[in-house]
């Protein structure tokens, strides 16, 4: 039946391709950009993590979370202006 949860859960299987669940961009950041600018892209997309991308060649180097902002850099008392 179309709209049913059995056909929302069809479309979100683990055998799905992830293009086929991916609503949007992955938003990235160059691994030159500050933790504020970083902070800052989580925001306003509304995300909990953004892509580190070479920008040369456009692999990805990492992802920063939020976690890893709220216990690497909030609790160890660092401070925002870090690279």
């Amino acid at each position: 039946m179309p709209g049913s949860a059995t056909e929302a859960a069809r479309r979100f299987s683990p055998y799905a391709p992830v293009g086929s669940v991916v609503r949007r961009p992955t938003p990235t950041l160059p691994p030159s950009a500050g933790l504020r600018e970083a902070l800052e892209w989580l925001d306003r997309d509304a995300v909990d993590a953004v892509a580190v991308v070479d920008p040369a060649s456009g692999e990805p180097l990492g992802i920063l979370t939020l976690r890893d902002v709220i216990k690497r850099v909030t609790l160890a008392g660092s401070g925002l202006d870090l690279p």
